[in-house]
């Protein structure tokens, strides 16, 4: 029986891969869009622009005329990624 695993196994792991990309499985893997999730961001993102100091409102508040391309978190993390490149 063992035996009989171990080949089917090995016949299975030669064959090509279903998976386009591996790493899309992985728990720390971040999609660059959250397809159809666009109010869900937009509702995310009003709450945390809502908890900022008034000052840092202005800096964000390209969130919400931006949501229709692209989510508001992802949109703020590049922003960040800018700031230490």
């Amino acid at each position: 029986m063992t035996n009989s695993l171990n080949k089917l196994f090995e016949r299975l792991l030669e064959n090509e891969s279903i998976f386009k990309d591996k790493e899309v499985l992985r728990h720390s893997y971040t999609p660059d869009v959250l397809v159809h999730r666009d109010e869900q961001t937009e509702e995310l993102a009003t709450i945390l622009v809502s908890a900022l100091p008034r000052r840092n409102t202005v800096k964000y508040s390209h969130l919400r005329k931006n949501r229709n391309r692209e989510n508001g978190c992802n949109a703020l993390r590049r922003q960040r990624a800018r700031k230490y490149e």
